[in-house]
Formats: structure tokens, sequence, C-alpha cells
């Protein structure tokens, strides 16, 4: 009867995709030969299927989804044995299931451009990795509100045959998004500013005329098209107004589910235009002739000059104030406070004139510096005195902030613990500063306060700036406090004054000016001199504030709106324009950006079934691969040969082995070598080849094992071929030392190739660009070295497209990139988890996200449970890129190193019945491992080390030297251009891709100018001045960047000069950026440092080892150290075979069937010997004492003989193996020292009641030691009661075993029972304690004697009489008959408890007495 045993394991589901792998081909045709047992037969197997398809079963082989009948088809070499046979297995490849990529997109903003927003390709934009059709509901076109967006999608794939159509039913396939109501643009076109004329009259009040508000009406539109709705303002048309305010209008949409409400705020100017008669103002004394001014912008100051008239005559005289005071000049709409800086005076005929120069106070704010990190403000110098403290310095040390002007110390302000602020103290942390600085808004804030201790005098580090003799109340910083986001910090560990202010408005697209002001409630205008409060002119300011004043330049004046303003000024009645000027420059800034990001990176994919393994390094540096070039499945089975370099010998020509060796390699030299023996005989060249020394395998040999009728001792060596090498001398002094030599260095070499190749060295195809290797590789001619398109490298960023790969932030490097990995499937073939990740240590990660496909290099199948697996980082990548065109012509390949062996604990898998494996292995022969699991030699312990797992993919960094992150371009694509290449710009600064694209177009619109003209202009006219420095035309006008007008006598005359300018966007967006990514790379660091204080536990295998059969599984897991001794009976010639083996065997035994159970013998060591102590002094008796530990030798103590209560006869102290006072009783030296002479090599001893330093007898006598032996402990006291088995003589001295009449033999001894040992007789040995002298005896003494005294009859045999024999003892060396015995003077007393017997004491009168119940009684007297 033939059969095909087949059991092809397949992954359960089996889906489209997944190739057929070498497993499979594991069918094996069984024959039974004459008697009846199994062998499998050399032939062919051929494996074909059929059913939805058919043809040829070939490893990797991709069939379509469908049903399918798997044959193999067995045709025998040998034609006797008939036909063909077969056998199938079913085989269903189901439908994979696309993977379908589609994020939720940004949200969208409503807008209008006679429709609403659309559904379009922005949010329709769902990828698929197979070919198909996207349906998507609603469809693209569809009109949207504001609101929740949800959209559902179908997916038919092309290829419906073996892809299945998603969503799979309970899923989903869907977006949400948010259509953000829109944000409306008002259009209110260029307005003039209002007009408020004085005229003055002559002892009459002046007459006032009022403006009434007038304004075009505003648009709202959105993409150019006007959105329906209403309009409010504030204050309305009509409104008459007299001096400046603020116009106000807010829309209303009609539909306001999808607009937000909007509104605009413009400033609106009312100037005044005087006429009539007037006085001149005063200034220091003197009338003012003429002023100019001009604005300085930022940290410039502004200028106000004034020529004066002095005219002593009618009272005007020169009064000066100081150099340095604050002082101020108003006239009609003017207004100028600074510091008096300068003055000078000039002769003339018509007088004296003085010119005087007033400036802002912004170089002060130059002066004034701000603390913000690294001191508190209180001095930590150790002074002698002991007025400092170092170990508390907040607590007495001084605050030297303070004692100097024009510092500010924010930080000590929120952290010094010896101050307080309105009852809250200092700490530490309290600024909320860190590494990116200080708070600005906070730091502004409290420049204030501390720039002004009248308004906060709980703030100790408060005190007014001072510049000379003029003090100032404080710094008015109202107007930018709050422009700056709560988020925005100002780096430094000081800055001054106007460094914060520049750095907040230059952020925010402001501009700012400094002036002086009186303090709105402490502070006044003191009135001209020689004038009254209210007088026009100036003079000095009481408690003046330094005001910074912000101006909002984010939006550029409307083109040609100077041009307008002029041509307004003309068409005027009043005032009378009498000069004016327009100009125009092309702007040279820079209105366009192209950003380049850095170096390109991914992290690839690579299935280690596509990967060549690696097998060897040569001398020169070239790798080696199996013979075939097989790729991993078919190079790593099991008898693929793999070269070994042998170094110096050549590769091809010298030796290979297969990956089962290498298995076995991995393990120890003998099991390795064992291997090859079984190799040699399989092959016959068992005689030559040089490793089979000491390890006689045979055929024969291993069937009668497999016969189980033959113990493991068959294995010895005793063939011819074994039996010959070892006892020719030739041979042993010709081969062996080569043979051993040449052998060390094959293992030496095979173990090289298991231990640092085996499952770790990998060549893996990457990704090729198109064009073959010259497109993939660079010679760069002066730096004289090649290039490869794409490096490896350590890390990368995962974009991943499903997320990251993995959750463990160990797996990332300290910028954010995923590390180079290696992973492993976690279960075996079977599902079970029986593979050892242990030697990852903690470097392990879960593997759960997407399997990467490798040939497409897209998104995969997901990982379910059973296609879980284990990554680690500690792998090793070579940098450089190797083309193997014996491989795969044209394609980089990059060197992996797994770095550990994954080992998994497969069905071969054993520590001692490698046996049973390699037997099989080789020959076809099974031995059940109960056959041999007792006795035997340790050749029979044979190890089979776990088998070697290559990993299931790597994950590979590279970086690119040929693209780059990017690009990015913004601005105005028609002017001047930049482009800036930063490596910073790379997706791990950010977190994610869209992070990076983020930050790359913001830095492409940082500082971009609008390409358009800056407009230049002046008007002339002549009116009193009705604007300031800095105060802006027309609502969105350009502001006045300078003035001057002149009072004279033929009337007033004033000037304004104004220019637009070009706003530079972006640089809050690119700040926001900057942040972003710090926060990003501060939150990685903190994971990662908070990762690092946990131990990840390794991971351990996750079931036990599985070994040959449940009885080896046994053995594994119950093997302990303790000795056994075991014997086992074997039917043929009924012989037992007995040796020392494990415990575990033992206990293994429990496993085998009741034949072999009932065959066994055994028993542990404790069951033979017991330990005991004996002592020189022996004061302890045989029930307790204080110094007895365990089973001790006793003193003896004998009654009714002579020798001192120690009796005639040897007794305990007599038979001491250690202590004997008979060996030493000549020397009368009593047992005081161990015997000399004694060959025991060591016992547990102690040396005066201590412990030696050396326990060896020889040692102790050397050193005269042995004398002072106090105690013995050993172990050679037989365990009782000793049991007998074997032939003799029964107590009537017949033979026994006997035939006897049972056999129809005579009463002798009987062959047939002798050959069969069962028939032995067994039984437990008889011996007698005797409690008097200490000894174990085998049976009743005997003495004879003459009688000494006389025997009288006993009262009754409970009341004996007693009387005494003089011993006679045969003489040493005497022969038998006269002269034989002697009178050594040794008496017994004896009892009689015979009531009749008695007899008279003489020389001549001859007894014998045998003791009994430790008494000596007569059973032979002469006497009548």
């Amino acid at each position: 009867m033939a059969s095909i045993i087949w059991q092809p394991n397949f992954d359960e589901p089996f889906t489209y995709g997944q190739l057929i792998e070498q497993s499979i081909f594991s069918a094996r045709a069984i024959y039974q030969d004459a008697d009846g047992d199994d062998y499998s037969p050399d032939g062919t197997y051929t494996y074909t299927f059929s059913g939805t398809a058919s043809g040829t079963l070939t490893a990797g082989l991709k069939l379509n989804a469908g049903n399918y009948t798997l044959t193999v088809e067995f045709d025998p070499a040998d034609d006797g044995l008939g036909a063909n046979i077969t056998t199938t297995a079913s085989l269903t490849v189901e439908k994979a299931t696309p993977v379908a990529t589609w994020n939720n997109p940004p949200n969208i903003k409503y807008t209008y451009d006679g429709t609403g927003p659309k559904l379009s390709k922005q949010q329709l934009n769902a990828i698929a990795d197979v070919a198909g059709t996207f349906n998507y509901t609603p469809a693209e076109g569809t009109e949207l509100n504001a609101g929740t967006q949800t959209v559902t999608a179908t997916f038919t794939p092309s290829d419906t045959d073996n892809y299945n159509s998603l969503p799979i039913s309970g899923d989903k396939l869907e977006i949400v998004f948010e259509v953000l109501k829109g944000d409306i643009q008002i259009d209110w076109g260029l307005f003039e500013n209002g007009i408020c004329k004085e005229i003055l009259k002559k002892d009459k009040p002046t007459e006032i005329v009022p403006y009434k508000l007038d304004f075009p009406d505003a648009k709202a539109l959105s993409l150019g098209k006007e959105v329906p709705g209403t309009f409010a303002y504030s204050p309305n048309k009509g409104t008459e107004l007299t001096e400046s305010t603020e116009i106000k209008v807010t829309f209303t949409p009609t539909n306001a589910s999808n607009w937000n409400t909007a509104e605009v705020t413009l400033p609106f100017t009312v100037y005044k235009v005087v006429s009539g008669p007037d006085t001149p103002p005063i200034m220091f004394g003197c009338y003012v002739q003429s002023v100019s001014a001009s604005v300085g912008w930022g940290g410039t100051s502004s200028t106000c000059s004034l020529k004066l008239v002095e005219d002593s005559k009618n009272g005007y005289v020169w009064t000066p104030p100081e150099v340095g005071a604050a002082c101020y000049f108003q006239y009609r709409g003017f207004f100028f406070g600074g510091v008096f800086t300068r003055w000078s005076y000039s002769d003339s005929t018509s007088g004296r004139y003085y010119d005087i120069v007033l400036e802002s106070p912004a170089k002060l704010l130059d002066g004034i510096q701000v603390i913000m990190d690294s001191f508190e403000g209180t001095e930590y110098n150790y002074d002698a005195g002991g007025v400092y403290n170092r170990f508390r310095p907040s607590s007495v040390n001084p605050n030297v902030t303070t004692e100097v002007n024009n510092v500010y110390n924010a930080l000590g302000h929120f952290e010094n613990h010896a101050f307080s602020f309105e009852g809250e103290r200092g700490l530490f942390g309290r600024s909320d500063k860190n590494s990116a600085g200080f708070p600005a808004n906070k730091l502004i804030e409290t420049i204030e306060i501390l720039s002004c201790p009248d308004e906060n005098p709980t703030a100790s580090f408060a005190h007014k700036c001072a510049f000379g003799s003029q003090e100032y109340f404080k710094i008015d910083l109202d107007e930018i406090k709050n422009i700056a986001p709560d988020f925005y910090r100002i780096q430094g560990v000081s800055q001054s004054i106007n460094g914060v202010i520049s750095d907040v408005t230059d952020l925010m697209q402001y501009d700012y000016f400094v002036t002086l002001k009186p303090d709105p409630e402490k502070g006044k205008l003191l009135p001209p001199v020689g004038g009254e409060e209210g007088d026009e002119g100036g003079g000095l300011i009481e408690n003046p504030n330094i005001k910074v004043v912000a101006i909002e330049k984010r939006q550029q004046p409307d083109p040609g709106v100077v041009r307008n303003l002029v041509e307004d000024f003309k068409t005027r009645e009043s005032p009378v324009l009498m000069s004016s000027s327009i100009g125009q420059e092309l702007s040279d800034d820079t209105t366009q950006k192209l950003v380049i990001g850095g170096a390109g990176s991914r992290l690839v994919s690579r299935d280690i079934l596509n990967a060549y393994p690696i097998w060897a390094k040569k001398n020169d540096s070239k790798y080696m691969f199996d013979f075939a070039k097989f790729t991993t499945g078919l190079s790593y089975a099991p008898n693929n040969p793999i070269p070994v370099w042998v170094d110096p010998y050549n590769y091809f020509n010298d030796y290979q082995a297969t990956v089962m060796e290498l298995r076995m390699a991995t393990g120890d030299r003998q099991g390795w070598q064992t291997f090859k023996v079984f190799e040699s005989v399989s092959k016959g060249t068992y005689q030559n080849d040089p490793w089979c020394v000491g390890v006689d395998i045979d055929v024969n040999t291993l069937n009668a094992l497999a016969a189980g009728d033959r113990g493991a001792l068959s294995l010895a060596s005793t063939s011819l071929k074994t039996g010959g090498r070892a006892f020719n001398t030739d041979f042993d002094s010709n081969f062996i030392a080569d043979a051993q030599d040449y052998t060390s260095k094959i293992f030496a070499a095979v173990k090289n190739v298991a231990d640092n190749f085996f499952g770790k060295m990998f060549a893996v195809p990457m990704p090729t660009e198109p064009g073959g290797i010259d497109n993939n590789l660079r010679f760069i001619t002066e730096d004289q070295k090649y290039e490869t398109s794409w490096e490896a490298v350590d890390s990368a960023f995962d974009p991943g497209g499903q997320g990251f790969r993995f959750s463990d932030v160990a797996m990332f490097d300290a910028s954010g990139r995923t590390k180079t990995y290696v992973e492993w499937k976690y279960l075996d073939a079977a599902g079970a988890a029986t593979r050892d990740f242990s030697v990852l240590g903690s470097n392990y990660a879960a593997y759960t996200g997407k399997i990467h496909l490798q040939n497409s290099d897209t998104v995969g199948q997901l990982i379910t449970n059973d296609l879980r697996g284990i990554a680690s980082s500690a792998c090793s990548i070579e940098k450089s890129a190797y083309f193997f065109d014996d491989l795969i012509p044209g394609t980089p390949f990059v060197v992996m190193n797994a770095g550990n062996q994954i080992l998994e604990y497969d069905e071969f898998t054993t520590d001692s019945f490698g046996l049973t494996v390699l037997a099989q292995y080789f020959f076809n022969i099974y031995i059940d491992p109960e056959n041999y699991i007792g006795p035997g030699k340790s050749s029979t312990q044979i190890k089979i080390p776990p088998k070697v797992i290559p990993p299931r993919s790597f994950g590979i960094s590279q970086q690119s030297n040929r693209y780059a992150w990017g690009p990015w371009a913004g601005g105005n694509l028609k002017g001047k251009t930049e482009v800036i290449q930063d490596e910073s710009i790379v997706p791990e600064s950010f977190g994610s891709v869209a992070g990076m694209n983020a930050a790359g177009f913001a830095i492409a619109n940082v500082g971009n100018a609008e390409m358009t003209g800056s407009e230049t202009g002046y008007v002339e006219i002549a009116e009193f001045p009705a604007y300031n420095i800095a105060e802006r035309f027309a609502g969105s006008g350009p502001y006045v960047s300078d003035m001057s007008f002149t009072i004279d006598t033929s009337g007033f005359k004033t000037t304004y000069k104004f220019n637009t300018w070009t706003p530079q966007f972006g640089r809050l967006a690119k700040y926001n950026i900057d942040r972003l990514a710090r926060i990003n790379k501060a939150s990685l660091e903190l994971a990662q440092r908070e990762r690092a204080k946990v131990t990840k536990r390794p991971l351990l295998l996750g079931s036990p080892p599985i070994a040959v059969k449940d009885i080896a599984a046994r053995h594994q897991v119950n093997r302990t150290n303790a000795g056994f001794s075991l014997g086992q009976m074997f039917t043929q010639n009924n012989h037992v075979e007995a040796s020392m083996v494990d415990l575990g065997d033992a206990t293994a035994l429990s496993s085998t069937n009741d034949d072999k159970y009932k065959k066994s013998a055994g028993c542990t060591e404790d069951q033979k010997w017991s330990g005991y102590q004996t002592r020189k002094d022996k004061v302890y008796d045989s029930i307790s004492s204080s110094n007895r530990v365990m089973p001790a030798i006793s003193m003896s103590s004998v009654s009714n003989e002579d020798n001192n209560n120690k009796g005639i006869l040897p007794n305990s102290e007599d038979l001491d193996p250690y202590f004997s006072t008979a060996i030493y009783k000549e020397d009368n030296d009593d047992g005081t020292q161990v015997n000399r002479d004694l060959d025991y090599v060591a016992a547990i001893v102690d040396v005066n009641n201590q412990k030696p330093e050396d326990i060896a007898f020889k040692k102790l006598q050397d050193g005269n030691y042995a004398g002072n032996i106090t105690e013995v402990r050993s172990m050679n006291a037989l365990k009782g009661p000793p049991v007998l088995s074997g032939w003799g003589y029964d107590i009537a001295y017949n033979p026994v075993p006997a035939g006897g009449a049972r056999d129809g033999l005579d009463a002798t001894f009987s062959p047939r029972t002798l050959e069969d040992r069962k028939y032995l007789p067994t039984g437990p040995m008889r011996l007698l304690w005797d409690n008097e002298r200490r000894i174990w005896s085998g049976g009743p003494e005997i003495l004879c004697g003459t009688l000494a005294t006389s025997i009288t009859p006993a009262s009754s045999p409970l009341e004996p009489s007693t009387f005494t024999v003089n011993v006679l003892r045969k003489v040493q060396g005497s022969g038998k008959g006269s002269g034989a015995l002697e009178d050594r003077e040794e008496v017994i007393t004896c009892y009689n408890r015979d009531t009749i017997l008695s007899a008279s004491a003489g020389e001549n009168t001859w007894v014998m007495v045998i003791r009994v119940n430790y008494e000596w009684i007569p059973f032979w007297v002469s006497c009548a």
C-alpha cells in the first residue's frame, strides 16, 4: 500500500497577491517493504493546480482568486513499485481588499462668485493601491453651504475578479470637513477728510463752521462679486463734526448662515482752517516765527526746529530752561513734545533770532535696558563681612538692579523670592520664559509697571527713568501692549526698550514714533513764559510720560493716492493751494521667493523574500551569495548549498555547507560534527571525511535502535570502520592530528557564517531611477568619488500615508525621523508564538501598521494579528550602494545587517534528542526517543539548535543626493526674485509633510513686497497747521512725514510732505512656523526623555520550546542535575544495560509505553548511600547530642566483658574507618589521629573543630594537620537495608535458582533461569544491629573457652544464674588441632537460664557460649 503524506500549510485566509512559498513542496511518498516497514523511495514529485485556472505549481507563483485543487504526483524511480501515485489538497484564494487612502481635506471658506463653493478634486482625491474607479456622493461640482460636509465614496476595482469593491460591509469610506462661514471684503473708497472753519474776529467770539459728514457708499465683495446685505454707518452721513473721530461701517449679509458679519473702522480727520487776525505763539519768552518738523520712525528721533524772535521792547525776552528739559510746542492743530536738546542765536539789524531744537525721546529708549534672563537682581558674590548668603541668596543679599538707573529687571520682578508685588512673592518660573524667550506682551506690561513707581509702590524693582536732571513719570506703551500674539516671545538676556518695541512692531507690520506728553492724571503743560494756561506756544511739561505711538502699516495705500490728494487740494476753495509736487519711484524690494528645502529622505520598506542573503565576505571585501543566486525564500531551504569562505582556500572548490549544517553550527562543535558524520554516512563518504573520528553511525545500528530491542550502548565505537581507526597506530599518527586541525578550521569557518551571516546579512534591492545605472550613479570629477542618487542613512522621515509605523518613540531619532529597522513576523507558520525575541533586550517595538508592498512601493494590506511583527533598530546598514550585475543589473542594493539572530523552537529543536531528528532527516528512520532516553553515552544526547529565522522586512532610510523637499513659491511672480535653500525645512522639523509645506510657503512669503512704486508729494497751503506729523491724510491716505509753517506779517503758510510705503508680509507667519518647529522638537525630546525612564522588559518566548515528542518536552521541562542509576531490560538475550543518567531522563520514562516502562528500573544516589559523621572523641551517644547533626558513629559500651566496657570483639571504635582505636592500639594512641596510611583522597573534615583551608587528606598530612582532625563527615555509608539479586544456595544448601520438577530437571542450577534475570532470587540482606558495640552484625556470635566459675541451675528462666568463662582464641598463624588455641586472659560473664543445668569450674571443663539478647548463654558444656 503506497500513499503520499502532504500537509501544505497556507496562511488563513490566503489572499490574492500572496505567493506560493517553497515550504509547501513537502510531500513524501510512503511505501512498505517486505517486513511491512515504511520507507520513502527516490523519485520525482510533480505539483499542479486546477480549478479557476490550471498549470504547474511553482514557488513564487501568484494565483488568481478562486477555488483550486492542488495535486502532487509521485513517479518512483524504481519501476518495480508500480504506477504513479497522487494526492490532492484544496486551496481557496480569497479576493484581496484594496487599500484606499482618503484623508479629511482642510476646511474651506465660503466664497461667492455667482455661486457658492463646489466640491472639487481638492476634496475628491481618494487613491487606491490598485486600478479602479471612485464614485462620490454628493458628486463633483455640487454647490456647498457653510457647515459640516460629509462625502462618501465607493471604489470599484478594474480587476473585479481578484479584488473586492470598497467599502467592505461594516466599514465606511468617507471624509468630513467644514465649510466655514465666508469673510466679506468691504470696499470703501477714498474719501475727503473734513474741514472745520474757525473765523477769528476782533472783539467778537470766534465763529465755528462745523463739517457735515459725507462719504461714498461701501460695497460688500467676495471674489469681486457683490454680496447681498445691508450697511449701517456710525456716525451717519450729515453728522456735524468739529474734531477728528472714527467712522465705522457694519455689513449684515442677507444669508447669515453662509457669511460672517463684517465691519471696518477708519480714522476720520477733521482739520481746522483758521482765518482772520491772530497773535503769534510764544516759546521761551520769544515769539515763534517759523516751525519745521519731521517724523522719526522706530528708534529714530522726530525733530521740531523753531526760529524764535526776541523783541525786548515789547516784552519778548529769551528765557530758556535747562537743556535736557521736557518741553512742548503746540499751535492750532499741531503739537510736538520732546527734549530740549540745543539752541543757538544770531544777531541782525532786525533783532536777535534763536534757533532751538526739540527731539522726541526715541534715542532715550535706546539707553534703557530690560533684563529678561540669567539675573534675578540679587547679588551673589560672597562677602567676608557675612552680609551675603550663598545658599539662600534671595533671603538677605541686596537688590543691585535698583542701584543702577535705567535698568528694569523684568525677570527679578517675577522670580526673585526676596521681593513681592501686590502681595505675591517672586517664584522661580513665574516669568514664563523659556528657550524661545520672554512673553512679549507680558514684558511690555512689566516695563510700564517698573517705569512708574508712583503708580506701583509695591513693585520692588520699579524706578523712574532719568536723563540728566529730568525724570520721567513713566513709559507709556499702551498702544503696543496687545498687538503681538500671546505666543510671541523676545529672546536674549537683555534688550533695549527700543529693541523690544521694534521687535513687536516689525513682526506685526506696524511702525511707531516716540513723543512726550504730560501724564493724564499727574502731569500738565506749563504755560509759555509770560503767558497764561491755555495760550498757544511752548513751554515745560510737568510729570512727562514717554509716549510710544503705534502706526499701522499692514495695508498699502491705494495707487495714486498722493496724486489724488494733491488734485483734491487744487480744487478746494479754501484753503488756498500755493504750490505742490508729486512723484513716483519703482520699489527695489524683493517681490517673490522660491524656497528649496533640505535633502529629500524616505523610509523604504523591503520584503526579505526579494532580498539576497549574503553568506560571506572575502578578503577583497567582495560579498558571496549562494551558488544559484537565490533570493531568501529558496536560499534558506534546509538543503540549499551555501559557499563557505575558508581563508585562504578558494571557496568554490573547497567547502560548501547546507543551511541545516549552519543551523547545527549555531550550537556546539559536538552537535555539528555529529551532523557531519550522519551526512557522510548518508553520502557514502564516511571512510574519507576527516570529521568522522570518534563518532560511529551506521544504518544497521539506527534500525536496531528504531526497533527498540537494543540499548543506546550499541552506539559504542565497535564497528570495523571506527575500530580499525582506533587501533591502527599508523592512522593515529598520520591522520588524526591533521584531520582534527582541518576539521577545526572548517568548523571555525562554518561557525563564522552561522554566527555572523546566517539570518543577519542581506543585499536588498532598492527603488531604481529610470535610465539604469547611468542615471543612478555619478562620478564627481574633482572630488574623485562616486555618488548614488540615493544613499543609505540611519533615519528618515516616514510620512506613512496611514500614520507612523511605530507608537514607541524610541524608534525615532532626536529629530523625529524613523530609524532604520529590521522586522520579523511574530508568529511562526503555524500561528504559534515559538519565536524567541529576548536577544533584542528592550530594543524592540510592535509593528502593527501597514505592510508596504515591495515591488510597487505603495501601501499594502493592514497587518492583522496573525501577521503582526516585531521590529528593532538594533540593525546596521552600509552607507554605500552596491550594484550586483549578476543579481539584478542596473539596480542599486544596500547591505543590511539585522544585528541579531531570532530563533524559532520548531519541531526539530531539542537539547538531547537530536538522534531522532538526524536519523529521520538523513535516512528516514524514525527512532522513538524512549528507545535511548536512559542508558547510553553522551553521543546520543545530540542538540538540535533552534531554527534561525530571517527577517520579514527591512525599513531602510535613504537620503537623496539629487532631490530636495519643496519647492515653495510666494509673492508677486513679476518682480525681483530671491531663491533660498533652507536645510531646516524638512518634515521632521514640523511633525508632518503638511506642517513642512506650511512652513515652506510661509518662508516664501516672508518680506515680499508688492510690485508697485512708492509715491511722494507735498502741498504748500495758506492756512494754519491742521495736522501733526505722523498723522494720516484722508482716512487711508499717506502719513505726514515732514511739515513746516511760517508765521509772519504776510500771513500763514504751511507745508506738508508725505509718502506711501510698501508693506513686507509674513514675518509673523514665519515666527509661528519656527515656533511650531521648536515645540515639535521639544515635545519629541520630552517624550524621548520620559521613554528613557521606562525599562521595557525583554520580549520573552511566548511558549515553552517544542521538542521531538511529548516525551522530549517533558524531558526539557523536568530535567534536573540529580544523578540517577538506570537499568533497562531488553528482550533480545534478556540483557540489562545500566548507566548513570540525569533524573530528567528517568522522569521522562513515565511517558513511554507500558512495556518499556515496566522493563526499566532505577533510583537516585540517596537511596544507595547516606551521609554520616564520626568524631575523634565520640562524646555523643546513639540517640541525641548537641553536636550531632546527622547519623553518627557513636561510642560503644559492652557489659559482661573485660577491656573497660569496650568488649573483647570488634566494636564501632575499632572499626571506625577514620578514627580506628584498633589500628593505633599498640602505640597507645587510642585513635587520636587519622591513619596516615589510608588511601582516601578527601572527605569533609574539621580540624580542631574549625573548617580547614583544604579537605584533601594528602595536603592535611603534608601540613601535619592529620593528627588534629576532630571530625569527618562522609558519604560512604551504605543505605540499608540492602537488596541482593543473584544465584547461590539456600539455607538448606540447595542451589538457587534451580529447575526442579517444574522443568523436568534435577535439583541443580537451571541455565534457562540463570539466563533470564527475572527468575533470580531477590530480597533484602538481613543484618542485625548490635546496640552495645554500635555495629551492624551478620548474626549471633559464638565463643569457646574453659569454665572459670561453676554453673549453677537458674531459679527460673526469668531469674538466671551467672558464671564466667576464660575465652580461648586461635593463635595467629597456627593451623588446626593441638596448639591452635590460646588463653589471652579474656574473661566474659555469662547467664544460665536453664533450671537443671549445672557444671563445675575447671581448666578442663569445655564450654561454648552464644550471644543472644546481648547475653552470653551456654549451648555446650562438658558435664554429665
